[in-house]
């Protein structure tokens, strides 16, 4: 569904969505806006976006998909995450073997029979007409994405929040003083209708969820003003600082947190290692980035976290080392496997990169044909937002024509 502008700081943002979830339920009512069964499209939905199926889960054995949306639950209308796992809760309670899930793919509904307990997939809240202003916005629409929030402000088909929600995400994070002031103001807003304790998860699912780091930044330093003990919020700030490449702040924020490191989980000390990693990274100290990547992979070794892994071998490469490359292919081999999984594809770029970079123009030009000449457009997207990642994909069809 969503595109995304060619903005390194976003990607290093991309690292944020790996660690955490999104949970906050955004619809208006069981069944709100929901138009009439045969007439559904997402535009005018509510429910429970099905964002990842894990391999050989029950959920990919009974059918589902990546993109569905689960609009019922046993029966139970199921407009955001929290009405769903409520309605999932009682259903394990009562030990039913399985379980029927209404189901938007497309514009036709289903209606798909899956067993009780665990189906292992990923999900967050779906409202139609929020995604519906933020593809506008990503379209470059933005009139239109303000005529629709507009438009449901006053049929009601937003709450509140979501409405001041909707026109913060209009405003960029590479925003003029004017719009930093609009920005303020509807932040002012937002913080007397949303609740102290909640605002931290609140600005991951809406801000840090939709790229909007300005916005989440503002949230989390709100938070740690109550609470300056907050690791959580921190660790959350230090992220969003990063993705908006406001690198020295970001490591101020890990210079606190380390000054703590017991106040902090595991999974905790090692995103501040891959944070770490990412702002040398955005300083182009390839060095340290290599190394601090090295750490936070090896650490936790997780064959879907790609794109450490990815940011790894590119600083092993940009730092023009052999030695460094070679051992970083070796350490996300370990993890992937020899076929390099979801990293195949970018391994062969950076391999091409790095023997583009050596000289060595022949070796570069079958490396680069290994692939085909139409690159998937995510993995274009995601190098166009990584320092110097443009020029990498040049150079790959330099060599791929060579």
């Amino acid at each position: 569904m969503r595109t995304y502008a060619p903005d390194f700081r976003a990607a290093l943002g991309l690292l944020i969505l790996f660690v955490m979830t999104c949970g906050y339920g955004c619809g208006s009512g069981p069944g709100a806006g929901q138009a009439p069964v045969g007439q559904q499209s997402p535009e005018l939905t509510n429910g429970v976006l099905v964002v990842k199926v894990f391999p050989a889960s029950p959920a990919e054995k009974a059918g589902l998909k990546s993109g569905d949306i689960i609009i019922g639950y046993n029966g139970i209308s199921t407009p955001d995450n929290l009405i769903y796992d409520q309605a999932k809760t009682d259903a394990d309670s009562r030990k039913l073997e399985s379980v029927d899930l209404t189901v938007l793919r497309g514009t036709s509904l289903q209606v798909i029979k899956v067993p009780g307990g665990t189906l292992g997939f990923e999900k967050r809240s779906w409202v139609g007409v929020l995604e519906a202003v933020f593809n506008r916005l990503e379209e470059g629409k933005s009139e239109a994405a303000i005529k629709i929030v507009d438009t449901a402000e006053s049929e009601g088909a937003l709450k509140p929040e979501q409405v001041l929600v909707a026109r913060i995400w209009a405003i960029p994070d590479s925003a003029t003083p004017e719009q930093e002031k609009q920005r303020t103001e509807l932040l002012a807003k937002l913080f007397e209708l949303t609740k102290a304790e909640t605002l931290t998860e609140f600005a991951k699912s809406q801000f840090l969820n939709y790229r909007r780091h300005a916005a989440a930044a503002a949230c989390f330093r709100r938070v740690l003003e109550a609470n300056p003990a907050d690791a959580q919020a921190r660790l959350d700030l230090m992220l969003s600082l990063t993705a908006l490449g406001k690198y020295d702040e970001a490591s101020k924020e890990v210079a606190l947190l380390e000054k703590d490191r017991k106040s902090l989980t595991e999974a905790g000390v090692k995103l501040v290692e891959r944070t770490k990693a990412n702002i040398a990274l955005g300083k182009k100290d390839y060095k340290a980035a290599v190394a601090y990547y090295s750490t936070a992979t090896t650490a936790e070794p997780n064959p879907q976290d790609w794109m450490t892994q990815a940011l790894y071998l590119y600083a092993a490469v940009r730092l023009n080392d052999p030695a460094a490359v070679k051992t970083a292919l070796d350490e996300i081999a370990k993890i992937q496997g020899e076929t390099m999984g979801p990293m195949e594809v970018h391994v062969k770029l950076l391999e091409t990169l790095s023997l583009s970079l050596q000289n060595k123009k022949e070796e570069a030009a079958v490396k680069a044909k290994e692939l085909p000449e139409d690159l998937p457009p995510a993995v274009v997207e995601f190098w166009q937002r990584v320092p110097e990642g443009q020029d990498m994909i040049d150079r790959w069809r330099v060599a791929r024509k060579g």
